[in-house]
């Protein structure tokens, strides 16, 4: 029997599944497969929520419970994966993580369709109160509370990996991040109203409609804060794969933080967070300059030049001081290189004579004409015009010529 609540579910499981669709073009960029899987699994949920409402007897209730079951719990480790994607966090996704985070839902999907053998997951139902919804009212088992628990555990490891992003982003992915935390929040609101006593509709969904409000809440970001289009890159992004090292001090010199290029530069290990840059790093010392060079701690071939930035907040106030180390070894023998070559040249040109071109000289005495006009003697042309000296003498025909006498 099709009613109003019914329609309700169905529209809801479509507004997922089209949430879902603008997710999926997006699914090469982190976290988007994650988040389409996870709409998926929503929409998956509402259509055979809204399945149930319309059928008439036990047994057909019971099945379709089950069947959106398969999606049910699937979306707290989906949204998990999402958000760690998302956020670009630490936590490794490896294959026991896989397992484990989806250990309880496994489970849960296996005694729901087993439930007849056990009733762990619900122990019964009796019609709704309101004439004409066909809605039913589940009692539970206990399994059905542990599944909830670690449902929400799960969510809140989620929002905690958005709270991160919200925190330390800027504000385009702060807005991102409150609304993907709104997308949780308003299903749980939902849920509490489908398990308290005050549930203005009793046996109705309204977990399932509360995540549909949530895709609309998506659909928005999607449009107006390009969500999935711009991810935030968190620190292993920007910080790890730095060439340049990376250290960050307090106002007492102490160590705080670090990246791997700067562990690598000056071979310091995580124990050194904490600990006086002193201690760890004799070379750098206590007071900070704006750029300083000095040689690598255990690699005196290397060069290495830091510069200190001061480290504020918000309100200008100093709290501490960031290291920027780069290898400069290059750099360095590309300057002696260059400064050798300079040398080089200018002795070069040291030894290079001045004079080039057409000289005009005189066919007969020889004398050189300047650029004026003016004849001149070889030697004093030359000697003005070049590092050359000359020394006199006579060679052979000369003195043959001058002193015959001399020359026998």
């Amino acid at each position: 029997m099709i009613t109003p609540y019914s329609l309700l579910l169905f529209a809801a499981s479509f507004t997922v599944l089209f949430a879902g669709g603008s997710a999926w073009r997006r699914r090469d960029v982190p976290g988007g497969f994650a988040l389409s899987l996870t709409l998926f699994a929503i929409a998956v949920w509402c259509f055979f929520s809204a399945i149930e409402t319309t059928s008439p007897d036990a047994w057909h209730r019971y099945l379709w419970n089950a069947i959106s079951y398969i999606g049910l719990c699937n979306v707290a480790p989906l949204f998990l994966v999402f958000a760690i994607q998302y956020s670009d966090s630490r936590w490794p996704l490896s294959p026991w993580m896989i397992a484990f985070l989806w250990s309880v839902p496994v489970a849960t999907i296996a005694l729901a369709f087993t439930n007849s053998w056990h009733h762990l997951i619900w122990t019964g139902f009796v019609p709704g109160p309101i004439p004409g919804t066909n809605t039913v009212v589940y009692s539970y088992g206990a399994w059905y509370f542990l599944a909830v628990f670690w449902f929400l555990v799960t969510c809140l490891l989620g929002m905690y990996h958005i709270l991160r992003v919200a925190i330390r982003a800027a504000r385009l992915y702060v807005l991102q991040a409150f609304i993907l935390i709104a997308s949780v929040l308003i299903p749980w609101i939902g849920f509490l109203l489908f398990v308290l006593p005050s549930d203005p509709v009793p046996g109705l969904d309204t977990m399932s409609l509360g995540f549909a409000v949530s895709a609309l809440l998506i659909l928005a970001a999607f449009n107006r804060l390009r969500l999935l289009d711009i991810v935030p890159r968190a620190r292993a992004a920007l910080v790890e794969n730095m060439r340049d090292g990376f250290l960050v001090v307090d106002l007492l010199n102490r160590i705080i933080d670090f990246n791997s290029t700067a562990a690598r530069m000056f071979q310091i290990a995580p124990p050194a967070i904490g600990k006086a840059m002193s201690d760890v790093i004799p070379t750098l010392g206590g007071a900070l300059l704006p750029t300083q060079t000095l040689g690598a701690p255990h690699d005196p071939g290397r060069t290495l030049e830091v510069s200190a930035t001061p480290l504020t907040s918000r309100t200008g106030r100093q709290t501490g001081t960031i290291l920027l180390v780069r290898d400069i070894t290059e750099r360095r023998k590309a300057e002696k290189e260059r400064e050798k070559l300079i040398v080089d040249l200018q002795d070069a040109l040291a030894n290079v004579k001045r004079l080039s071109g057409l000289l005009p000289i005189c066919a007969s005495c020889k004398k050189i004409r300047d650029d004026k006009g003016y004849w001149h003697q070889v030697e004093s042309y030359m000697e003005d015009h070049s590092d050359v000296e000359f020394s006199h003498g006579l060679c052979p025909d000369c003195m043959q010529k001058l002193y015959p006498d001399l020359s026998r």
